[in-house]
C-alpha cells in the first residue's frame, strides 16, 4: 500500500510553478520581494525551504529559479514534511 502524500522530490523545485508550489506547500511563512526576484520560505520542524521565483517571458508565469533546503533534515524528508500538511490540495 502506497502511502498517500504527493512525493516531492528536490529536483521537481527546479522550473516550479508558483501555483504548484502554492499548491503543495501552502502559503509561505515569509515572502520578500525584490526589483526581479519573489523569495518564499517555509519553515518546518526539522527544516527550511527557501524558493526564489522569477518571471519566465516564455510561459508567462513566475518559476522556481533557485532552491535552498537547510536544516539537518534529509531533503526529501525536508520536502515530505512541509508538504503532508497540504496532501489533500496537492492530490486534487
Amino acid at each position: 500500500m502506497r502511502p498517500a502524500f504527493p512525493r516531492v522530490r528536490p529536483e521537481a523545485l527546479d522550473g516550479m510553478a508558483l501555483e504548484r508550489a502554492l499548491t503543495l506547500f501552502g502559503k509561505p511563512a515569509e515572502v520578500r520581494r525584490g526589483p526581479f526576484l519573489t523569495s518564499w520560505t517555509y519553515a518546518g520542524a526539522h527544516c527550511r525551504l527557501e524558493i526564489d521565483f522569477h518571471f519566465s517571458v516564455v510561459d508567462n508565469a513566475m518559476r522556481a529559479h533557485d532552491t535552498r533546503i537547510l536544516g539537518p533534515a534529509d531533503a526529501g524528508l525536508c520536502l515530505h514534511d512541509l508538504a503532508l500538511p497540504n496532501a489533500a490540495l496537492a492530490e486534487r
